[in-house]
């Protein structure tokens, strides 16, 4: 008997994957769902944050803010992974990267992203160390060309990162090498999550889950929101019919009175997988990317949103990466 719920591999041609991928960018699919979401929206309205820095440019790219009804209000979580890296951590990679013999290797939205003082970019552009890497394992073939300096490779995101982290320090370690580490800063989402669903100003009635770090984790470390506080969620992906199954299941389970975590990303995502505060950089020029991140204001709502902070002139991290909110705020809104 073959088990249940896995997933199969198969070899799909480029034409195959894009008929396949089609599906979910099917206007009348779509517009079928807007109707239900229209139809099950509870009258008393409902607030639902998608938590996830890619869902926030998917629902701004693809306008689904301004196709939902008045009753329901879309907000944007913290799900950014260069939003949540906390002032202190990067103050800290700042001072690791003055350090003699010492290289940084970082993504590169996180030299952008200025500390108390300064920022990687302006480090490097003083003469420091810091290299721009695609993959931890990157910093790994850095290390291993350079082994007369210490690669730390700045380790950030949430269980999407993660893995792909833990598996460059058991490859260093299996390739004997001593000049690589790794400068841990991740989060957790359902530690994120529970900070979320605890704030009293928030009040929200639902959650759009996040597709990356469901694949990585399953569905299992989300009941928590449904069980303990009635919160329902839906996992979704990242195509527009994707989210906007996710929302409709979601007035589904408003309107029935049901609270439970549900998959609208079946291909990608399963219940079974194969508690960090929200600590983000802000800094002290008025920035507000806290309340932000927080979802106690909208981007628009910061006195320096468009007027001195733009992607070319970023105050804070929400304004750096291309999941930010403030980004997807300037450049779609």
């Amino acid at each position: 008997m073959q088990p249940q719920n896995i997933h199969r591999s198969r070899t799909v041609d480029a034409g195959t994957m894009q008929n396949e991928l089609a599906a979910f960018k099917d206007p009348k699919l779509a517009c079928g769902l807007i109707e239900s979401i229209g139809k099950l929206a509870p009258e008393g309205g409902a607030t639902l944050m998608e938590v996830c820095g890619t869902h926030t440019v998917a629902i701004a790219r693809n306008g689904i803010r301004n196709l939902m009804p008045d009753s329901v209000r879309l907000s944007s979580g913290p799900g950014c992974p260069v939003c949540v890296t906390s002032n202190r951590d990067i103050d800290a990679v700042i001072a690791l990267a003055r350090i003699p013999n010492v290289t940084i290797a970082t993504f590169g939205d996180m030299t952008r992203v200025p500390g108390s003082t300064s920022s990687l970019l302006k480090e490097q552009a003083a003469g420091r160390s810091v290299q721009i890497c695609y993959s931890p394992l990157d910093a790994l073939a850095l290390a291993k060309a350079n082994l007369d300096r210490e690669i730390v490779f700045v380790g950030v995101g949430f269980e999407t990162t993660t893995p792909l982290v833990a598996m460059a320090i058991k490859r260093a370690a299996a390739m004997g090498l001593k000049n690589f580490s790794v400068f841990a800063a991740h989060k957790n989402m359902p530690g994120a999550l529970e900070t979320l669903v605890k704030d009293p100003d928030l009040k929200l009635d639902a959650l759009i889950l996040p597709g990356h770090v469901g694949t990585i984790t399953g569905t299992k470390p989300f009941e928590f929101l449904a069980k303990e506080y009635g919160i329902p969620g839906v996992v979704t992906g990242f195509e527009p019919v994707d989210v906007l199954q996710g929302i409709a299941m979601i007035m589904r389970q408003l309107h029935e009175g049901r609270a439970e975590i549900e998959i609208a990303y079946a291909r990608g995502v399963m219940p079974q997988r194969f508690q960090p505060e929200i600590e983000p950089t802000i800094n002290p020029k008025g920035c507000r990317c806290g309340d932000v991140l927080r979802a106690h204001m909208e981007p628009s709502e910061c006195p320096l949103f468009r007027k001195v902070c733009t992607p070319e002139n970023p105050v804070g991290p929400c304004m750096v990466s291309s999941e930010g909110s403030c980004a997807a705020y300037y450049r779609y809104y």
